[in-house]
């Protein structure tokens, strides 16, 4: 009996109906300096505060460069309309894997959401994951007050699991540790 081997995880890119979720290119850090890394609404219940910088935005995107080519560390993809010939960066979703578990994040432009774009491109990522031979499980931590992102989880058939006490720094909230939820998804 033979056994078709699964696919390795992550794709350098997933596309859906209408999105397109890319590699990161240093020719975006302009783009995605002003779309949403320097917003800080947008960045308010992040764990990194908002780029004060092109440079800073550069720094990172170089970072995200090298855990590509190492296939280590937080890998983030470039998440764009499908089908525009210029197309602009919505936001970007980005994973972090250790062993059978990987962590995902996500960003999204304030004039992006409320369309369904982060809900595709999470069920994108989370099918894709489910596909490969190593993913088991899929989980994300949120701050208890970003409604937006625990119905977004809860839509995409995450389950909270729990609320970890004074676990993380949200540094656009406070410089202390604070709770947050934790969801997470079993592939099947």
């Amino acid at each position: 009996m033979e056994f078709a081997q699964k696919p390795l995880f992550p794709p350098s890119q997933i596309t859906t109906e209408r999105l397109v979720l890319r590699l990161p290119h240093m020719r975006d850090a302009a783009s995605v300096f002003h779309a949403y890394m320097s917003d800080i609404d947008v960045t308010r219940h992040l764990l990194w505060r908002p780029h004060e910088s092109p440079e800073t935005t550069r720094f990172f995107l170089a970072n995200t460069t090298v855990a590509w080519a190492e296939g280590e560390g937080h890998r983030p993809w470039v998440i764009e309309e499908r089908g525009h010939a210029d197309p602009v960066p919505l936001g970007m979703i980005g994973t972090t894997i250790a062993g059978h578990a990987m962590e995902i994040g996500y960003v999204l432009r304030s004039d992006a959401q409320g369309r369904g774009y982060m809900t595709e491109a999470l069920n994108a990522v989370v099918q894709t994951a489910c596909l490969s031979a190593e993913i088991i499980r899929i989980f994300a931590t949120c701050h208890p007050e970003n409604i937006a992102s625990q119905r977004l989880l809860e839509r995409c058939e995450f389950i909270r699991e729990g609320r970890l006490r004074k676990f993380q720094v949200y540094p656009n909230i406070s410089g202390e540790p604070t709770d947050v939820f934790l969801y997470a998804r079993v592939c099947e």
